[in-house]
C-alpha cells in the first residue's frame, strides 16, 4: 500500500489537472488544431504548439458535462481527504455529498497542457492529434468513472493505448 502522502499527492494532481479543463458545448470528436497534418512535431512554433495544446483541452473538455467533471473532483479531494482514514472509502463517501453540495468555487484554468515531448517530435500533426485524441478519451473515461472504491488503493498507472504506443519512437514522452 502505498503511503497516505503519496495518495493525497496523486489526488492532488488529478484535481489539479481537472482544472487545466475548459467547458465545450459540441461533441467531442477528435483532437483538431487545424495545423497542417503533415507538419512534424519538432517543426512547431511556440504559437502552434499553443494552438495545438488549445485544442486538445477544448477537446477534453467536451467530453464531459460540467457535473461529470465536478463529480470527479470531489471524489479526488474525498480520496485525499480519506487518505488516513480507517476506512477510506467510507471516509470518501461521507465527503463528495458534501462537496457536491458546497458552494461551485471557482478553480480556474490552470496552465493549459504544456505539450514539452514537441522539440524532440518526429511525428506528425495528424498522429499527434490522434494520440491526445486516444488519451483524451481515455481521460474522459477516467472522469466518468471516479470513484470512491479507489481510495486507500494505489494508484493505476496510465497505459498508452495503441495508437500512442506506436508513436513512442518517434516522439518520445508522449505516452
Amino acid at each position: 500500500m502505498r503511503s497516505p502522502t503519496l495518495r493525497f499527492t496523486l489526488a492532488c494532481t488529478f484535481v489539479t489537472c481537472l482544472a487545466c479543463l475548459a467547458c465545450g458545448d459540441s461533441g467531442p470528436g477528435a483532437v483538431d488544431s487545424g495545423l497542417p497534418a503533415d507538419k512534424l512535431g519538432s517543426e512547431l512554433t511556440a504559437s502552434e504548439a499553443d494552438t495545438l495544446c488549445q485544442a486538445r483541452v477544448d477537446n477534453l473538455a467536451a467530453h464531459n458535462s460540467d457535473a461529470e467533471r465536478e463529480h470527479a473532483s470531489c471524489v479526488a479531494q474525498g480520496i485525499a481527504f480519506s487518505a488516513t482514514a480507517k476506512d477510506p472509502v467510507a471516509s470518501c463517501e461521507l465527503f463528495v455529498p458534501m462537496c457536491l453540495d458546497a458552494p461551485a468555487k471557482d478553480i480556474g484554468t490552470g496552465d493549459g497542457c504544456p505539450l514539452t515531448f514537441l522539440a524532440t517530435c518526429e511525428a506528425s500533426v495528424a498522429d499527434i492529434e490522434a494520440c491526445l485524441s486516444e488519451q483524451n478519451e481515455a481521460t474522459a473515461a477516467a472522469i466518468r468513472d471516479a470513484s470512491c472504491d479507489a481510495a486507500g488503493e494505489d494508484p493505476v498507472a496510465p497505459v498508452a493505448g495503441p495508437v500512442c504506443s506506436k508513436l513512442k519512437t518517434r516522439c518520445p514522452g508522449i505516452a
